[in-house]
Parts: structure tokens; C-alpha cells; sequence
């Protein structure tokens, strides 16, 4: 069923299940269709008809990857970091971890990326997982001093200059 037709389906059907899971269905498609602004109108519509769905989760991690489509980074940011937070059971928690991480490395953020790259590695046996891990082997080269445990050298000091006169 095509995206048209199933949120005809959520208007027809306001406040059961199937609407909640037509709307649902129809942002993703919308969004696979490229139509990104209409999915994040969709999952947002979701957010606000059905606050305590149990989808509730996959709506605000489409928000956030709409977002992130659109180059909102600090906003999305902000979404994926909900996620992460409030959904920390569900399996959105692990993709929305996963972009979380890529935003912070992208912002200029390596600890913070590397903290929820590491925590994907060790609990993660998905792609996400693999793909953390090889994200740290990258962070790890490029930056050693990121490495958990890794002593950072003292810093430098140089004696005071003096002036020499002959």
C-alpha cells in the first residue's frame, strides 16, 4: 500500500491501532521516497496523537534521521540524543546511538563519540556494533591519546628565553 493510501487509512481510523500503525508506516515511506519534510510531518503527527504508543520510539528516531537528511545536525542531534536516553531498552537506542556518535566525531566531539562508539562495540552484535568498532580503530589511529587508558604526554616547556649578548 502506498504511502497516499495509508495515511487515508490513519485519518479514517484516528485514534486505533491501524491508524497509529498506517501513520507510522506511511512517514517511512515517505521518507524512503525522499519526500523528508512530509515524513518528519508524519512521524511528528504520530508523536502528538499517540504519546504513549508503544512505536513511540521508531517516530522520534524517524524525526531524528529526518532531520539529519536535512542537515540539521544540532537538531538532530538533539533527537538521537533523546532517543538514546529515553529509549535505552528499545533497538532504536542502537542506531540512534550510532548517528549520535557520527554527529559528535563530526562536530568536533571525539571523546563523546568514542564513548558511545565503545559502548556500541561492547553490547552491540549488529552492523552498528562492527561499525563501531571499526569507527574506533579509525579514532584510535588518527588520535592514540583517545584510546581508554592512553597517558597523554606531559606537556612541553621551554626554558625561558634569555638574551644573549657576546
Amino acid at each position: 500500500m502506498d504511502a497516499d493510501k495509508l495515511l487515508k487509512v490513519a485519518d479514517d481510523y484516528s485514534g486505533t491501532a491501524a491508524s497509529a500503525r498506517a501513520l507510522l508506516v506511511a512517514a517511512g515511506q515517505l521518507f524512503e521516497s525522499g519526500k523528508v519534510a512530509e515524513a518528519q510531518a508524519g512521524f511528528e503527527k504520530f508523536v502528538g496523537q499517540y504519546s504513549g504508543h508503544p512505536l513511540m520510539s521508531q517516530a522520534k528516531l524517524g524525526i531524528a534521521v529526518c532531520l539529519h537528511s536535512q542537515g540539521k545536525t544540532n537538531e538532530a542531534a538533539v533527537a538521537f540524543k533523546e532517543v538514546v536516553d529515553r529509549f535505552t531498552g528499545e533497538q532504536t537506542a542502537t542506531p540512534a546511538k550510532f548517528y549520535l556518535a557520527s554527529l559528535y566525531e563530526a562536530q568536533g566531539k571525539p571523546e563523546m563519540a568514542r564513548d558511545l562508539f565503545m559502548d556500541l562495540a561492547r553490547t552491540s552484535q549488529t552492523t552498528f556494533g562492527q561499525q563501531a568498532m571499526a569507527r574506533l580503530n579509525d579514532m584510535f589511529q588518527k588520535n592514540p591519546q583517545l584510546r581508554p587508558g592512553a597517558v597523554s604526554p606531559p606537556p612541553v616547556t621551554l626554558p625561558p628565553a634569555t638574551s644573549a649578548t657576546p
